[in-house]
């Protein structure tokens, strides 16, 4: 078996002086905290988006809950109208065929007249 050499010790540093020492503890105590500053960052920074993301995904629900109302809303007052034309269908009895052509024909009459009323007006107006 060959005999392995030792490994050199490391030559020892010398010891600091004791304010280079108080110095250099101070910047690695500082490098400490930069790195846990860095951290704590990022993590604010990440809770920060997932807010924003919350808002943005609240805000959406919120409008899409008002779209929904709205929609809503409009088809309760067109069947509170639909309800109030039957319920007055109900109480005015349909008219006959016979009825509906004599209407038709009295207000054509109207409309003539009305007409002729115009045109005499504008001639009268001329003369």
């Amino acid at each position: 078996m060959a005999a392995e050499p030792e490994p050199k010790p490391k030559p020892e540093r010398p010891a600091k002086r004791p304010r280079v020492q108080a110095f250099d503890d101070k910047i690695q105590e500082r490098l400490a905290w930069g790195e846990m500053e860095k951290k704590y960052q990022a993590e604010i920074h990440a809770l920060k988006e997932k807010l924003r993301n919350m808002k943005f995904n609240n805000d959406l629900q919120a409008q899409e809950a008002e779209g929904e109302r709205r929609k809503l809303a409009q088809e309760n007052e067109a069947l509170r109208a639909q309800v109030r034309k039957m319920r007055i269908e109900i109480k005015n009895p349909g008219r006959s065929r016979k009825d509906e052509k004599l209407v038709y024909n009295l207000t054509q009459k109207v409309r003539d007249f009305e007409d002729d009323l115009q045109k005499t007006e504008a001639e009268l107006a001329d003369a």
